[in-house]
């Protein structure tokens, strides 16, 4: 009987780590247990990610060896779908955890004095080959919905990740130009701060915490949680660290569970109200938060600093009136914005700051407190051509051809005689009824109104109206001012034959 033939075990993924290893040290190994003493600490510290490659060659060795079902790029689907239930129990942890923080911080009566730390890393690119991104910029914002933002609580670092990898000096130019427009490292550049910078970020987290040797967890946008969970894996496998030391959480999932918790009630049901609200992104041209390199470029919006602090401004928004906390310009909200406090701890509604208005502060703000929410209107004179006010009453009167009045009331419907006007224009100045609002055609959508600019005054002043047997004529004067007279709002005038 014939010998069996010895069946072929496919290698697993360490193996092709070494190999690896063994390259990348220049082959100083006599045997391959050297290799597998030296690379075992290395592959021990390593995340999924960064294992991920390895394991793909491996089954994709193993793939060839047996019948299976594989997907067109070759993989194992029953691979892929056992990979897939894997994300899924992670996320599912990463959601428990999130949620049993917050619980505990409610039940303790904590929850205002809880600190969040917010994440945010710009990239030159990303080396396929290698499974490495290249950083370019980092901060990090710790804040609570207590005292809100503080720059002491603020950390930021400028990246120098040494010479780029073959090729890719290009895609790196594009990265930058289209969005952070940092400078990408030269030809020849070997200069790298990242050991300086990992060592400055690990400092600043263990300054924030109390007692604790845990590292808190970082929020960032669910789009970017993968890259910068990767990121920060690598630091810790590049320098030394024997085991990852970040977790990097679902900033729209805390965002909605946070604002659940403070409402005491299942306001957000889902993560799409806390997903708009940060897509919005109200805060995204607020000057004064970004770092001193995009101070001067045209791009702050795409600064780290800038959004790490617009995140925070976000949640403190939406999150401190359910507490009863105020807003306090600078910390929790931009030095710059108009919001008028009007707090309810069960309220549901999802208040932003973008629904105020955010022009300067000479502007006097006025509440209507007829309306269920909080609007602002404004009533200087200085402001009419760059504020556009609007009336929700209708204090205006149309003639027989539909003309709207300037505020004059009409007779009775009974008569059929014409409308009679008062020659003393200077009166609309004096009523609600005849307000600058009326005369440009604003009339009837605000219950606020304001007095006429002295300028517009002065033209009514001036203007006197005859009557005849067919109407009202027009006095030279008027048809002399016709020109400077302000317009009946867009659609709403008529010419003077």
């Amino acid at each position: 009987m014939p010998p069996k033939k010895n069946k072929q075990t496919p290698k697993n993924a360490f193996y092709y780590f070494m190999l690896h290893f063994k390259e990348t040290h220049g082959n100083k190994f006599s045997s391959m247990k050297d290799v597998a003493d030296a690379a075992g600490p290395r592959w021990a510290g390593m995340s999924k990610d960064q294992r991920k490659p390895f394991e793909n060659r491996a089954l994709m060795e193993k793939n060839q060896m047996r019948a299976v079902k594989l997907t067109s790029d070759g993989f194992d689907v029953e691979e892929l779908e056992r990979q897939e239930r894997e994300e899924q129990c992670r996320i599912q942890e990463m959601k428990d955890d999130i949620n049993c923080n917050l619980r505990l911080c409610s039940e303790a009566g904590s929850i205002q004095d809880e600190m969040f730390f917010i994440i945010h890393v710009n990239i030159f690119c990303y080396c396929t080959a290698e499974n490495r991104y290249y950083p370019a910029e980092i901060a990090v914002a710790c804040f609570s919905l207590e005292d809100g933002v503080l720059q002491q609580n603020i950390f930021n670092r400028i990246i120098k990740p040494g010479p780029l990898p073959l090729g890719y000096a290009s895609e790196a130019k594009l990265i930058s130009e289209e969005t952070h427009q940092l400078p990408p490292p030269l030809a020849g550049e070997d200069e790298s701060n990242l050991a300086e910078v990992y060592s400055d970020l690990k400092y600043f987290l263990s300054t924030k915490l109390s007692g604790s040797k845990r590292f808190p967890p970082l929020y960032t946008d669910e789009k970017m949680l993968k890259m910068v969970q990767h990121i920060l894996d690598t630091w810790c496998y590049d320098f030394g660290e024997s085991a990852p030391l970040f977790k990097v959480y679902n900033l729209q999932y805390m965002f909605k569970d946070l604002k659940n918790i403070v409402a005491n009630a299942n306001v957000w049901p889902t993560d799409t109200p806390a997903k708009r609200e940060i897509e919005k992104d109200a805060y995204a041209y607020t000057n004064g938060i970004c770092c001193e390199f995009h101070d001067l470029s045209d791009v702050v919006v795409y600064c780290s600093r800038s959004i790490v602090v617009r995140y925070a401004y976000t949640i403190c928004d939406n999150c401190c009136q359910d507490l009863g906390i105020i807003l306090v310009p600078g910390t929790h909200i931009p030095d710059t914005s108009m919001t008028p406090f009007k707090g309810s701890r069960s309220s549901s509604r999802a208040s932003s700051i973008s629904e105020y208005s955010r022009s300067s502060s000479n502007l006097r703000p006025t509440i209507r407190d007829s309306d269920s929410d909080t609007v602002i209107s404004f009533s200087s004179k200085s402001e009419w051509d760059n504020q556009s006010q609007m009336s929700e009453s209708s204090n205006y009167s149309l003639d027989s051809d539909g003309f709207p009045g300037l505020g004059f009331k009409k007779k009775s419907a009974s008569t059929n005689s014409q409308p009679h006007f008062s020659s003393n224009f200077s009166q609309l100045s004096q009523s609600s009824s005849r307000s600058y609002a009326g005369a440009m055609g604003t009339a009837g959508l605000s219950r606020r109104t304001a007095e006429a600019p002295s300028s517009i005054c002065k033209d009514f002043d001036a203007l006197s109206v005859q009557e005849s047997d067919n109407g009202f004529v027009p006095s030279q004067r008027f048809e002399n001012d016709l020109n400077n007279f302000p317009a009946l709002g867009k659609g709403r005038g008529r010419r003077l034959n």
